[in-house]
């Protein structure tokens, strides 16, 4: 597709040559818990053994100077409304791919690491031969799970088309959850091509300096149920079913609070109102405040009919406190039934309100599975460890990529 594209490059001016180059592709750097917010995370561990160039439409006021940046500005198709989607991620990613070209005349670019599978397909692929450079792709969720309806029909196409390409051409697949490794090799990918390394979780990020396991007499206080969500109000997250197992729940009076925005706001307010349930809805919560709202919450629930392995869930972990979720995607991976949460059915509100009520059966037990979800997050949720994997996964997709110039 013709695209005009501006960049604008900064970053390091005498490269260390000693350390391999690794260009990280995203829609946009920086921003949260959202995949901008991994390929930023991922842009500061990997720049401690690699040199690292971002190739992206936005990224942070303080992105650190030892991080290269290329900011392309695409030909934007927004006029189209609901059908912008398609030829919005084409115009990038022909905007990306010229960018890496420039890039690699000024040097070797020994991997491009992809946020997105039509990044990988359109962008990567296609210079994997070129300039032999790995392709790596960090896959953030699965196409194939979503329900019928979230996207256009032709976006939905070219989702797939990208995302059986991508399998074909990538030297390593970074899945964050089991189920998205296993979702990988059943579509094509070589399984020795797939690397399960899960996200971490910084307390600080969400306004933490220090955590400890909550006490039994922090939980249900005032025989009163406090549940929390946080995320955006989309019909993807299941909140009608929250709502009606809020209003079915009879142990405990209930205080639902729901943290993000969307735009299933209008109709949740009214479902709420007439289910007669007692929901505050706060629009969007600056991250610092969210550490203080999962303390004080008894129940953090993510009722979602389609998740990766979504932060929330380590956000609340982190805080210790416990967890009711969807039994789908990656969130089986981080909760287990029973020991730091409950699970439930995907849109079944009779399953999600028993799953609340076990939860609910105590301030002992709430208490025990905020402490174990709490002592988990510190052992195998921490971004430290995790970076060391993802050096690792670079190093060996790069080595292994000459052995394949030519044939990509």
């Amino acid at each position: 597709m013709p695209c005009a594209a501006a960049t604008e490059c900064t970053g390091l001016t005498e490269p260390l040559q000693s350390r391999k180059r690794i260009v990280i592709v995203a829609p946009a750097i920086g921003g949260g818990a959202s995949v901008a917010g991994i390929a930023l995370r991922h842009a500061h561990l990997l720049s401690s053994q690699f040199q690292v160039h971002v190739v992206t439409q936005s990224v942070p006021h303080d992105l650190p100077a030892h991080i290269g940046r290329t900011i392309v500005r695409p030909v934007r198709w927004d006029w189209l409304r609901r059908f912008c989607h398609v030829p919005n991620e084409l115009s990038f990613a022909w905007a990306a791919r010229q960018a890496i070209i420039e890039l690699q005349a000024q040097g070797p670019v020994d991997a491009i690491w992809c946020h997105g599978h039509t990044i990988a397909a359109l962008v990567a692929g296609p210079l994997r031969s070129r300039l032999g450079a790995a392709v790596i792709i960090t896959v953030h969720g699965n196409i194939f799970e979503r329900p019928p309806g979230t996207y256009t029909w032709d976006l939905t196409a070219l989702y797939r088309w990208a995302t059986r390409r991508t399998h074909v051409v990538a030297d390593a697949i970074h899945a964050i959850s089991p189920a998205i490794a296993e979702a990988a090799i059943e579509h094509g990918a070589p399984p020795a091509h797939v690397h399960l390394i899960a996200h971490g979780i910084e307390p600080e990020t969400i306004g933490l300096r220090e955590t400890h396991p909550r006490i039994p007499g922090e939980f249900l206080v005032n025989d009163t149920l406090q549940l929390l969500y946080v995320g955006g109000l989309l019909p993807i997250k299941g909140l009608d079913g929250l709502l009606k197992a809020a209003a079915s729940h009879t142990s405990h009076r209930i205080e639902l609070v729901l943290a993000g925005d969307g735009p299933e706001r209008s109709h949740l307010e009214m479902l709420a109102r007439s289910l007669g349930v007692n929901a505050k809805f706060l629009g969007a919560v600056p991250r610092q405040e969210l550490g203080a709202r999962y303390r004080r919450a008894d129940i953090v629930c993510l009722p979602s009919l389609s998740e990766a392995l979504p932060l929330v869930i380590l956000e609340a972990m982190v805080c210790g406190t416990p967890v009711v979720a969807s039994n789908i995607g990656g969130i089986p991976s981080m909760v287990a039934d029973g020991q730091n949460g409950h699970l439930a059915t995907p849109g079944d509100a009779v399953a999600l309100e028993q799953a609340l009520s076990r939860a609910a059966a105590s301030r002992e037990h709430l208490a025990l599975l905020g402490a174990t979800g709490w002592a988990r997050a510190r052992k195998d949720f921490s971004w430290p460890a995790i970076g060391k994997q993802l050096e690792a996964l670079a190093l060996t997709a790069i080595d292994n990529a000459p052995r394949r110039r030519g044939r990509g």
